[in-house]
């Protein structure tokens, strides 16, 4: 029959480096409380139990090893929009029904485990999904099936947790979505209408030998905005052959 057992802990299998060999009687389970503080934190940590009988003999056994993680996940860099799918311009998109994410996030001592995505809405919560599980082997994801709107600004959420169920959260900068081009206007351009509509600006949309002065109205976009223009003169419609810098 089984007399008593002895455990100790140690940096390699069998030694007791870490804590010293202890007499447990006739049980199975231990709670050892009083290790050094801290324990190794880049090594494997052995435990060895060594059981006797009553005739004096012995059998040992080392557990596969353990490794102290005190640190959550670190973030290389932050979730941002990728520009794979529906991105013409960085943090923007142009699709609302999908979303693609890329992030990376490393963990030295247990690895990532597994992490968590969610969307949300920076209008007053308008836009809110559940969290999604993901393997901690991945580093995008596509979102699909969306019901976004134009006009909004919605963040990705991430949560990496490691081996020792530590977690670090971040987030992406806001993405803008945006799926209707700008409201076609016009050129400023004088005209004899009954009412006085003040349309064009004094000594604009006029020309000289070497210049054109352009005046614009009505261009707008209701959802982000207009940006830039692009203006090109031609000897054609639509054309671009008098530009002298395209």
């Amino acid at each position: 029959d089984i007399d008593y057992y002895t455990v100790r802990v140690g940096t390699s299998k069998g030694s007791d480096d870490v804590y010293p060999s202890i007499i447990l009687q006739d049980t199975d389970v231990v709670i050892i409380t009083n290790l050094p503080n801290p324990l190794p934190i880049d090594k494997r940590i052995y435990i060895t139990v060594r059981a006797y009988n009553k005739a004096g003999l012995y059998s040992e056994s080392s557990s596969n090893g353990l490794l102290v993680d005190v640190s959550p996940p670190d973030v290389l860099y932050t979730p941002s929009l990728s520009r794979d799918i529906g991105s013409l311009t960085d943090g923007t998109s142009v699709l609302r029904s999908v979303l693609r994410f890329t992030w990376s996030v490393t963990d030295k001592q247990s690895s990532i485990q597994r992490q968590y995505l969610s969307l949300a809405s920076h209008q007053s919560g308008e836009f809110n999904s559940s969290s999604i599980l993901i393997s901690g082997m991945l580093r995008e994801y596509t979102f699909t099936n969306l019901n976004l709107h134009d006009g909004g600004t919605y963040l990705f959420k991430l949560i990496v947790c490691n081996g020792a169920k530590l977690c670090t959260e971040t987030e992406s900068l806001g993405v803008l979505v945006d799926t209707t081009p700008p409201t076609t206007g016009m050129f400023a351009i004088d005209t004899y209408h009954a009412a006085n509509l003040q349309r064009q600006t004094t000594y604009w949309m006029t020309w000289t030998d070497y210049k054109l002065y352009l005046s614009l109205l009505g261009f707008s976009d209701l959802h982000s905005g207009i940006n830039k223009y692009y203006v090109t003169i031609g000897s054609q419609y639509m054309g671009n052959d008098l530009n002298k810098v395209p």
